[in-house]
């Protein structure tokens, strides 16, 4: 009986501890398992869970719904981080199982939710529409669970982290009727993350007023050859022996609708290149 004992007592002393320790393991990777790679930063405000983009000067947070500029995760303790000698960079995960930070903005988060960017600088929220998506949840955020910040709006959300498996692509909602906003979302995505640029806002407000002035220099040419272009007809049916002279004057007038649209043309790019 006593060698039973002691082989029990060896075999719990040996074994149990790594057990324990096995089980530990496991436990942290159903939280977090991850790997990340470092970039450098270019937005001194980013928190460890908040959703990135990856701009000209490194990583950002996105600011609109849907980015499709979506990058993925920063993540200040990955499990498995590939650095380099550079210590300012921040690592971000791309794929894995992390905690992000979300908000309620588009309502409570449920398990099986997609998770995109929102308005709010780095903080996801529920995927409603078709779009850019970083992956998804895996726990849950409700009205009321965390701490309260306010949207864009004003609106008063709840702000939290969850833990989200990552997939970083469009994914296509077809669930639910299709409105105006669910058909528009996806383009205006890429509109609204340039907005936010400003020297992007001012190049789209350029092109927009060049297109209107090519336009309206089109109209106008069209009008005033397609009103001058049947009178004249009528006046050679009336008068032939002064065809001579109408067709002249038509000519004339086709010079000026091609003059009127070459300085559309021409005001247009100015108005792009200056």
């Amino acid at each position: 009986m006593p060698k039973y004992l002691s082989s029990i007592t060896i075999f719990a002393f040996l074994f149990l501890p790594s057990l324990v320790f096995a089980q530990e393991i496991t436990t942290t990777q159903a939280k977090t398992l991850d790997s990340a790679s470092v970039y450098n930063v270019a937005d001194d405000k980013i928190e460890s869970g908040d959703i990135v983009a990856l701009g000209e000067k490194g990583i950002e947070r996105t600011t609109v719904s849907l980015s499709p500029r979506i990058f993925g995760v920063m993540q200040e303790n990955p499990m498995i981080v590939y650095r380099e000698a550079d210590a300012t960079k921040k690592p971000v995960v791309r794929e894995g199982v992390v905690e992000v930070n979300v908000t309620t903005t588009n309502g409570p988060i449920k398990q099986g939710d997609f998770i995109t960017s929102s308005a709010i600088a780095g903080k996801g929220q529920k995927a409603s529409y078709s779009g850019y998506v970083i992956g998804t949840a895996l726990s849950e955020l409700k009205e009321g669970d965390g701490t309260k910040i306010n949207d864009p709006t004003g609106k008063q959300v709840s702000l939290g982290k969850i833990n989200v498996s990552l997939n970083i692509g469009y994914i296509e909602l077809v669930s639910g009727s299709r409105s105006l906003s669910n058909f528009l979302g996806p383009l205006a995505a890429p509109f609204a993350a340039n907005v936010q640029d400003p020297d992007k806002f001012t190049m789209i407000i350029r092109y927009i007023a060049a297109g209107l002035v090519i336009i309206v220099g089109f109209l106008i040419s069209f009008f005033a050859f397609s009103r001058s272009l049947p009178k004249a007809i009528e006046a050679i049916g009336r008068n032939p022996l002064a065809k001579s002279s109408i067709y002249f004057s038509i000519g004339i007038n086709v010079a000026l609708a091609v003059l009127t649209l070459a300085i559309a043309v021409i005001a247009a790019i100015i108005l792009v290149r200056v």
